[in-house]
């Protein structure tokens, strides 16, 4: 007996060395150094231009990975992952998040339905409880694709 798969298959995450806590695309190392990179000496083209940073180079980071790498360029994490990352941030007392999915969140996972119907594009401000989040600063990326007036 074979059983047809559903025509909205999640994507699952590719078997490889990268099925783990590790960044495989350098977003998340990015995103790390731009938050709290330590001085280093920098240039363009090797010209010095003196020394860069991270934003807050004292900053203790916690990192959560929930989007998985499916295939090069493609990246994919369902509703519940991204919800729970963002649960144990706030229960771990994280005072900024910073929650850089990009556009087209709605087509990670179509057949996820451990939410409402909200637009999944409003960074899943509802689970955030306001009494947990209460002086807590929430960054949301709309993706490249975003228009300048509605980011």
């Amino acid at each position: 007996m074979r059983s047809a798969a559903p025509k909205t298959a999640t994507p699952r995450p590719a078997q490889s060395r990268f099925l783990s806590p590790r960044d495989c695309a350098g977003h998340g190392s990015h995103t790390a150094g731009t938050a709290a990179g330590v001085p280093v000496d920098a240039s363009i083209a090797g010209t010095p231009i003196g020394q860069v940073s991270g934003m807050a180079p004292a900053a203790r980071l916690a990192i959560y990975k929930a989007v998985w790498h499916v295939a090069p360029g493609v990246g994919a994490g369902g509703t519940t992952n991204l919800l729970k990352a963002i649960d144990d941030a706030v229960t771990y007392g994280v005072d900024v998040i910073n929650f850089s999915i990009g556009d087209g969140f709605d087509e990670i996972d179509p057949t996820d339905t451990s939410r409402s119907s909200t637009p999944r594009r409003q960074c899943h401000v509802d689970a955030l409880d306001s009494s947990k989040v209460t002086g807590k600063v929430v960054l949301c990326r709309r993706g490249e694709n975003a228009k300048a007036e509605k980011s």
